[in-house]
Protein backbone atom coordinates (compact mmCIF):
# COMPACT_ATOMS: atom_id res chain seq x y z
CA UNK A 1 0.00 0.00 0.00
CA UNK A 2 1.53 3.03 -1.07
CA UNK A 3 -0.06 5.26 1.70
CA UNK A 4 -2.22 5.14 4.66
CA UNK A 5 -5.92 5.77 3.27
CA UNK A 6 -9.41 5.34 5.33
CA UNK A 7 -10.73 1.90 5.64
CA UNK A 8 -13.69 2.71 3.33
CA UNK A 9 -11.54 3.99 0.14
CA UNK A 10 -9.53 0.91 0.33
CA UNK A 11 -13.08 -1.34 0.44
CA UNK A 12 -13.89 1.01 -2.48
CA UNK A 13 -10.73 0.19 -4.95
CA UNK A 14 -11.23 -3.66 -3.62
CA UNK A 15 -7.37 -4.51 -3.89
CA UNK A 16 -7.46 -5.61 -0.20
CA UNK A 17 -8.93 -7.68 2.45
CA UNK A 18 -10.26 -5.22 4.52
CA UNK A 19 -10.73 -7.10 7.49
CA UNK A 20 -7.21 -7.81 7.44
CA UNK A 21 -6.14 -4.42 7.35
CA UNK A 22 -8.72 -3.39 10.01
CA UNK A 23 -7.23 -6.30 12.36
CA UNK A 24 -3.34 -4.92 11.67
CA UNK A 25 -4.16 -1.05 12.12
CA UNK A 26 -6.87 -2.11 15.14
CA UNK A 27 -3.87 -4.13 16.89
CA UNK A 28 -1.01 -2.55 16.11
CA UNK A 29 1.63 -1.32 18.64
CA UNK A 30 0.99 2.10 17.70
CA UNK A 31 -2.21 1.94 18.10
CA UNK A 32 -4.76 3.60 20.83
CA UNK A 33 -8.14 2.12 21.67
CA UNK A 34 -10.32 4.50 23.46
CA UNK A 35 -13.01 1.64 24.88
CA UNK A 36 -15.18 3.62 23.70
CA UNK A 37 -17.76 1.87 21.29
CA UNK A 38 -20.16 4.13 19.25
CA UNK A 39 -22.60 2.85 16.50
CA UNK A 40 -21.65 3.95 12.39
CA UNK A 41 -24.20 5.58 10.91
CA UNK A 42 -24.60 6.89 7.33
CA UNK A 43 -26.96 8.52 5.94
CA UNK A 44 -28.73 9.27 9.23
CA UNK A 45 -29.42 5.46 9.36
CA UNK A 46 -27.14 3.70 12.46
CA UNK A 47 -25.47 0.59 12.33
CA UNK A 48 -26.72 -2.46 14.68
CA UNK A 49 -23.47 -2.57 15.55
CA UNK A 50 -20.81 -0.69 17.63
CA UNK A 51 -17.36 -0.27 16.73
CA UNK A 52 -14.78 0.87 19.57
CA UNK A 53 -13.23 3.91 18.55
CA UNK A 54 -9.33 3.24 18.07
CA UNK A 55 -6.66 6.13 16.65
CA UNK A 56 -3.50 4.82 14.89
CA UNK A 57 -0.31 6.96 15.40
CA UNK A 58 0.57 7.18 12.06
CA UNK A 59 3.96 9.58 10.81
CA UNK A 60 1.21 12.63 9.66
CA UNK A 61 -0.23 12.20 13.18
CA UNK A 62 3.29 12.78 15.14
CA UNK A 63 4.69 15.47 12.69
CA UNK A 64 1.32 17.92 12.88
CA UNK A 65 1.13 16.96 17.00
CA UNK A 66 5.31 18.24 16.97
CA UNK A 67 4.60 21.00 14.63
CA UNK A 68 1.46 22.64 17.02
CA UNK A 69 3.67 22.61 19.46
CA UNK A 70 6.98 24.10 17.81
CA UNK A 71 4.61 26.53 16.49
CA UNK A 72 2.93 27.52 19.98
CA UNK A 73 6.51 27.94 20.90
CA UNK A 74 6.89 30.72 18.08
CA UNK A 75 4.28 32.85 18.60
CA UNK A 76 4.77 32.60 22.52
CA UNK A 77 8.27 34.36 21.53
CA UNK A 78 6.72 36.77 19.54
CA UNK A 79 4.04 37.50 21.90
CA UNK A 80 6.75 38.43 24.27
CA UNK A 81 7.90 41.58 21.97
CA UNK A 82 4.36 42.86 22.08
CA UNK A 83 3.89 46.11 23.67
CA UNK A 84 0.77 45.94 26.02
CA UNK A 85 -1.80 47.58 24.22
CA UNK A 86 -0.95 45.79 20.89
CA UNK A 87 -0.61 42.75 22.91
CA UNK A 88 -4.53 43.22 24.13
CA UNK A 89 -6.09 44.66 21.06
CA UNK A 90 -4.74 41.55 18.96
CA UNK A 91 -6.06 39.49 21.92
CA UNK A 92 -9.46 40.94 21.46
CA UNK A 93 -9.29 40.56 17.45
CA UNK A 94 -8.36 36.62 17.54
CA UNK A 95 -11.00 36.50 20.26
CA UNK A 96 -13.99 38.47 18.10
CA UNK A 97 -12.86 36.14 14.89
CA UNK A 98 -13.01 33.28 17.29
CA UNK A 99 -16.75 34.16 18.84
CA UNK A 100 -17.88 34.99 15.31
CA UNK A 101 -17.12 32.08 13.49
CA UNK A 102 -18.14 29.79 16.14
CA UNK A 103 -21.50 31.23 15.85
CA UNK A 104 -21.33 31.33 11.60
CA UNK A 105 -20.44 27.31 12.04
CA UNK A 106 -24.40 27.20 13.43
CA UNK A 107 -25.88 29.81 11.47
CA UNK A 108 -26.03 32.06 14.33
CA UNK A 109 -26.31 35.54 13.34
CA UNK A 110 -23.93 37.70 15.38
CA UNK A 111 -21.07 40.68 13.79
CA UNK A 112 -17.77 41.45 14.58
CA UNK A 113 -18.97 44.81 15.78
CA UNK A 114 -21.37 43.59 18.60
CA UNK A 115 -18.95 41.19 19.65
CA UNK A 116 -16.17 44.02 20.11
CA UNK A 117 -19.15 45.82 22.22
CA UNK A 118 -19.44 42.60 24.22
CA UNK A 119 -16.10 42.27 25.42
CA UNK A 120 -15.45 45.92 25.79
CA UNK A 121 -18.40 46.44 28.31
CA UNK A 122 -17.76 43.08 30.30
CA UNK A 123 -16.95 44.70 33.42
CA UNK A 124 -19.58 47.63 32.69
CA UNK A 125 -22.17 47.97 35.08
CA UNK A 126 -24.71 48.35 32.87
CA UNK A 127 -23.66 45.21 30.37
CA UNK A 128 -24.10 44.59 27.10
CA UNK A 129 -26.67 41.46 26.94
CA UNK A 130 -26.22 39.93 23.91
CA UNK A 131 -23.41 37.42 23.95
CA UNK A 132 -22.47 38.36 27.28
CA UNK A 133 -22.22 34.61 28.24
CA UNK A 134 -20.32 33.83 25.63
CA UNK A 135 -17.38 36.38 26.09
CA UNK A 136 -17.32 35.90 29.92
CA UNK A 137 -16.37 32.15 29.33
CA UNK A 138 -13.77 32.62 26.35
CA UNK A 139 -12.50 35.28 28.61
CA UNK A 140 -12.05 32.70 31.75
CA UNK A 141 -10.31 30.24 29.55
CA UNK A 142 -7.17 29.35 31.39
CA UNK A 143 -4.76 26.08 32.45
CA UNK A 144 -6.77 24.97 35.45
CA UNK A 145 -10.06 23.74 33.47
CA UNK A 146 -10.77 20.49 34.29
CA UNK A 147 -14.58 18.28 33.20
CA UNK A 148 -15.10 16.00 36.62
CA UNK A 149 -18.69 15.24 36.08
CA UNK A 150 -21.56 15.66 33.74
CA UNK A 151 -23.14 18.64 35.92
CA UNK A 152 -19.95 20.91 34.38
CA UNK A 153 -21.25 20.12 31.09
CA UNK A 154 -24.33 21.61 31.83
CA UNK A 155 -23.50 24.43 33.60
CA UNK A 156 -21.33 25.90 30.89
CA UNK A 157 -24.38 25.41 28.25
CA UNK A 158 -26.31 27.43 30.54
CA UNK A 159 -23.69 30.30 30.75
CA UNK A 160 -22.54 30.36 27.56
CA UNK A 161 -25.91 29.96 26.03
CA UNK A 162 -27.60 32.32 28.20
CA UNK A 163 -30.58 34.15 26.60
CA UNK A 164 -29.28 32.82 23.18
CA UNK A 165 -31.44 29.18 22.90
CA UNK A 166 -34.84 29.58 21.18
CA UNK A 167 -37.43 28.47 23.53
CA UNK A 168 -38.32 25.81 21.50
CA UNK A 169 -35.11 24.39 21.66
CA UNK A 170 -35.12 24.60 25.89
CA UNK A 171 -33.99 21.25 27.24
CA UNK A 172 -36.41 18.56 29.10
CA UNK A 173 -34.22 16.07 30.34
CA UNK A 174 -32.61 16.03 34.14
CA UNK A 175 -29.52 17.43 32.72
CA UNK A 176 -29.79 16.83 28.41
CA UNK A 177 -32.27 15.97 25.95
CA UNK A 178 -34.31 13.62 26.52
CA UNK A 179 -36.04 13.46 22.86
CA UNK A 180 -34.36 12.65 19.44
CA UNK A 181 -32.32 15.28 17.17
CA UNK A 182 -31.44 15.02 13.76
CA UNK A 183 -28.33 17.22 11.87
CA UNK A 184 -29.28 18.47 8.54
CA UNK A 185 -27.18 19.51 5.77
CA UNK A 186 -28.38 20.55 2.44
CA UNK A 187 -32.07 19.34 3.61
CA UNK A 188 -30.63 16.01 4.31
CA UNK A 189 -29.96 14.22 7.65
CA UNK A 190 -26.19 13.23 8.19
CA UNK A 191 -26.17 12.29 12.08
CA UNK A 192 -28.83 11.62 14.23
CA UNK A 193 -27.85 12.79 17.92
CA UNK A 194 -27.43 9.66 20.32
CA UNK A 195 -31.23 9.04 21.74
CA UNK A 196 -32.11 8.89 25.30
CA UNK A 197 -30.77 10.95 28.33
CA UNK A 198 -29.70 7.70 30.09
CA UNK A 199 -27.48 6.68 27.01
CA UNK A 200 -26.58 10.66 26.53
CA UNK A 201 -24.98 10.22 30.54
CA UNK A 202 -23.27 7.37 29.90
CA UNK A 203 -21.81 8.01 27.01
CA UNK A 204 -20.84 11.90 28.50
CA UNK A 205 -19.53 9.79 31.61
CA UNK A 206 -17.02 7.90 29.29
CA UNK A 207 -15.43 10.59 27.60
CA UNK A 208 -15.12 12.95 31.16
CA UNK A 209 -13.15 9.83 32.24
CA UNK A 210 -11.54 9.55 28.61
CA UNK A 211 -10.27 13.11 28.57
CA UNK A 212 -8.93 12.80 32.42
CA UNK A 213 -6.93 10.04 31.20
CA UNK A 214 -3.47 10.00 30.29
CA UNK A 215 -2.24 7.01 28.09
CA UNK A 216 -3.18 9.30 24.90
CA UNK A 217 -1.24 12.07 23.90
CA UNK A 218 -3.57 15.33 24.86
CA UNK A 219 -3.86 17.06 21.78
CA UNK A 220 -5.05 13.79 20.12
CA UNK A 221 -6.87 13.43 22.92
CA UNK A 222 -8.90 16.73 22.42
CA UNK A 223 -9.78 16.04 19.32
CA UNK A 224 -11.02 12.29 19.93
CA UNK A 225 -13.50 14.79 22.34
CA UNK A 226 -14.42 16.99 20.23
CA UNK A 227 -15.64 14.01 17.67
CA UNK A 228 -16.91 12.13 20.64
CA UNK A 229 -19.04 15.30 22.09
CA UNK A 230 -20.10 16.31 18.53
CA UNK A 231 -21.67 12.54 17.92
CA UNK A 232 -23.61 12.36 21.04
CA UNK A 233 -24.96 15.94 20.57
CA UNK A 234 -26.45 15.82 23.97
CA UNK A 235 -28.58 19.43 23.17
CA UNK A 236 -31.11 20.36 20.86
CA UNK A 237 -29.21 23.40 19.95
CA UNK A 238 -25.57 24.94 20.91
CA UNK A 239 -23.90 21.09 20.85
CA UNK A 240 -20.74 22.90 18.72
CA UNK A 241 -20.31 25.67 20.56
CA UNK A 242 -20.60 24.28 23.62
CA UNK A 243 -17.98 21.23 22.03
CA UNK A 244 -15.50 23.92 20.38
CA UNK A 245 -15.31 25.77 24.28
CA UNK A 246 -14.41 22.74 25.69
CA UNK A 247 -11.78 21.99 23.43
CA UNK A 248 -10.60 25.24 23.46
CA UNK A 249 -9.93 25.30 27.09
CA UNK A 250 -8.23 22.10 26.88
CA UNK A 251 -5.92 23.50 24.31
CA UNK A 252 -5.05 26.45 26.26
CA UNK A 253 -3.42 23.64 29.16
CA UNK A 254 -1.07 22.60 26.41
CA UNK A 255 -0.34 25.48 24.22
CA UNK A 256 0.00 29.23 23.98
CA UNK A 257 -4.10 31.08 24.29
CA UNK A 258 -4.00 32.64 20.72
CA UNK A 259 -3.53 28.74 19.40
CA UNK A 260 -6.45 27.91 21.59
CA UNK A 261 -8.56 30.47 20.63
CA UNK A 262 -8.45 30.23 17.19
CA UNK A 263 -10.14 26.69 16.77
CA UNK A 264 -13.22 27.70 16.10
CA UNK A 265 -12.08 30.22 13.32
CA UNK A 266 -9.98 27.55 11.76
CA UNK A 267 -12.65 25.23 11.91
CA UNK A 268 -14.62 27.73 9.79
CA UNK A 269 -12.30 28.01 7.09
CA UNK A 270 -11.95 24.82 6.78
CA UNK A 271 -16.30 23.89 7.06
CA UNK A 272 -16.63 21.90 4.02
CA UNK A 273 -13.59 19.33 4.93
CA UNK A 274 -14.82 19.39 8.86
CA UNK A 275 -18.10 18.14 7.82
CA UNK A 276 -17.03 15.93 5.34
CA UNK A 277 -14.59 14.25 8.08
CA UNK A 278 -16.78 13.68 10.61
CA UNK A 279 -19.32 12.11 8.02
CA UNK A 280 -16.66 9.77 6.92
CA UNK A 281 -15.44 8.91 10.43
CA UNK A 282 -18.90 7.78 11.52
CA UNK A 283 -19.40 5.28 8.29
CA UNK A 284 -19.51 2.48 8.61
CA UNK A 285 -16.50 0.95 6.89
CA UNK A 286 -14.29 2.81 8.59
CA UNK A 287 -15.05 0.87 11.39
CA UNK A 288 -14.55 3.40 14.35
CA UNK A 289 -11.20 4.50 13.16
CA UNK A 290 -10.42 8.73 13.76
CA UNK A 291 -7.22 8.85 12.58
CA UNK A 292 -8.15 10.64 9.82
CA UNK A 293 -10.47 12.96 11.63
CA UNK A 294 -7.65 13.79 14.30
CA UNK A 295 -5.48 14.50 11.39
CA UNK A 296 -7.48 16.80 9.89
CA UNK A 297 -8.24 18.88 13.07
CA UNK A 298 -4.52 19.10 14.08
CA UNK A 299 -4.14 20.50 10.31
CA UNK A 300 -6.52 22.59 10.87
CA UNK A 301 -4.88 24.22 14.10
CA UNK A 302 -1.79 24.41 12.53
CA UNK A 303 -3.22 26.80 9.61
CA UNK A 304 -4.18 28.95 12.04
CA UNK A 305 -1.07 28.99 13.93
CA UNK A 306 0.45 30.05 10.69
CA UNK A 307 -1.60 33.01 10.38
CA UNK A 308 -0.95 34.42 13.46
CA UNK A 309 2.33 33.80 13.10
CA UNK A 310 2.47 35.01 9.70
CA UNK A 311 0.39 37.92 11.17
CA UNK A 312 2.68 38.65 13.94
CA UNK A 313 6.12 38.77 12.26
CA UNK A 314 4.96 40.93 9.19
CA UNK A 315 3.18 43.87 11.70
CA UNK A 316 5.77 43.26 14.74
CA UNK A 317 8.10 44.64 11.97
CA UNK A 318 5.91 47.50 10.99
CA UNK A 319 5.41 48.59 14.30
CA UNK A 320 9.47 48.73 14.50
CA UNK A 321 9.43 50.96 11.92
CA UNK A 322 6.11 53.24 12.76
CA UNK A 323 8.05 53.65 16.43
CA UNK A 324 11.41 54.53 14.60
CA UNK A 325 9.73 57.28 12.51
CA UNK A 326 7.69 58.75 16.08
CA UNK A 327 11.17 59.14 17.58
CA UNK A 328 12.83 60.55 14.92
CA UNK A 329 9.75 63.04 13.56
CA UNK A 330 8.25 63.74 17.01
CA UNK A 331 9.50 66.18 19.62
CA UNK A 332 6.67 66.05 22.77
CA UNK A 333 7.13 63.24 24.68
CA UNK A 334 3.24 62.99 25.50
CA UNK A 335 2.61 63.38 21.28
CA UNK A 336 5.19 60.15 21.27
CA UNK A 337 3.35 58.53 23.93
CA UNK A 338 0.34 58.87 22.38
CA UNK A 339 0.81 58.40 18.11
CA UNK A 340 2.53 54.72 19.33
CA UNK A 341 -0.62 53.87 21.60
CA UNK A 342 -2.79 54.73 17.79
CA UNK A 343 0.50 52.97 15.76
CA UNK A 344 -0.20 49.85 17.94
CA UNK A 345 -4.18 49.79 17.79
CA UNK A 346 -4.13 50.51 14.00
CA UNK A 347 -1.85 47.77 13.48
CA UNK A 348 -3.37 44.88 15.74
CA UNK A 349 -6.92 46.25 16.54
CA UNK A 350 -10.19 44.56 14.78
CA UNK A 351 -12.06 47.38 12.61
CA UNK A 352 -14.36 48.23 15.12
CA UNK A 353 -12.70 47.50 18.01
CA UNK A 354 -10.14 50.81 17.69
CA UNK A 355 -8.21 52.13 20.86
CA UNK A 356 -10.61 55.37 22.54
CA UNK A 357 -9.32 58.49 23.54
CA UNK A 358 -10.81 57.49 27.12
CA UNK A 359 -8.31 54.51 26.72
CA UNK A 360 -5.69 56.52 25.64
CA UNK A 361 -6.46 58.20 29.03
CA UNK A 362 -6.23 55.89 31.21
CA UNK A 363 -3.05 54.05 29.64
CA UNK A 364 -1.08 57.52 29.88
CA UNK A 365 -2.64 59.00 32.60
CA UNK A 366 -3.51 62.19 30.21
CA UNK A 367 -6.81 64.29 30.54
CA UNK A 368 -9.09 63.93 27.04
CA UNK A 369 -8.22 67.67 25.96
CA UNK A 370 -4.55 66.92 25.50
CA UNK A 371 -5.03 63.53 23.70
CA UNK A 372 -7.77 65.26 21.29
CA UNK A 373 -5.12 68.34 20.71
CA UNK A 374 -1.74 66.31 19.51
CA UNK A 375 -4.29 64.18 17.50
CA UNK A 376 -6.06 66.79 15.71
CA UNK A 377 -2.69 69.04 15.25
Amino acid sequence: MSSYEQLKKLFHKGNINIEQEYSARFNSYATYRTDIYLKAISKGVFSKEENQLFLFNSKSLMKLNEQIIENSKKIQILQSKLPSIALEKFTNKLLINELQSTNEIESVTSTKKELGEAINNINNKVQYKRFLGLVKLYKKINREFKLEKLEDIRTIYDELLAGEIFEENNLDGELFRKNEVNIDSSGKIIHKGVSLEEKIKELLTQIINFINDTSMPDIYKYMVFHYVFEYIHPFYDGNGRVGRYLVCNYLAKKLDFMSAITFSYSINRNKSKYYKSFEDTSHPLNKGELTFFVENMLSFIVDGQNSILSYLEENISILKKLRKNIEENLTQEKEKNIFFLLAQSYLFSAKDNQITILEISEVLKYDRKTIVNYILN
